[in-house]
């Protein structure tokens, strides 16, 4: 086996999904110009054959917060050991306030499957979603 081979990955192993994704809103749309919240649920699900350690991050613009002072931009969440075929959920609160506008608003998230533990990360994926501001 040469050097490069180490360091290849295997076509039979089936990486390419590890992690099944999902993300709704509670309700679905915030108040512009006034302090509303919603509950943001990330449900995700292991596809691999092999326990995964899992943590997410979900970042927010500046005219959104999940905190309701409307200071911290984004939230750590850690899931812990999901098992093979096994699916977690996380719920986070997102707010607007008396300067929010009126608009849609783009979110991140990033799930972080790590190596032995928090310190390292041996995979990330990122999606994002739009959370709509509305008036009344």
């Amino acid at each position: 086996m040469g050097i490069l081979q180490l360091f290849k990955k295997n076509s039979n192993s089936d990486n390419s999904k590890p992690l099944l994704i999902s993300v709704s809103m509670i309700p679905y749309v915030l108040k512009a110009n006034e302090r509303s919240s919603s509950t943001v649920n990330v449900k995700i699900k292991n596809l691999l054959n092999e326990p995964a350690l899992i943590s997410l991050r979900l970042e927010v613009p500046k005219p959104l917060s999940v905190d309701y002072t409307g200071l911290i931009k984004e939230k750590e969440v850690k899931l812990g050991l999901l098992n093979p075929k096994e699916e977690k959920e996380a719920n986070i609160d997102i707010f607007s306030n008396t300067g929010t506008d009126e608009g849609e608003y783009t979110i991140k998230l990033v799930v972080f499957k790590h190596y032995k533990d928090y310190t390292f990360v041996e995979n990330q994926l990122s999606t994002s979603f739009i959370a709509r501001v509305v008036s009344h």
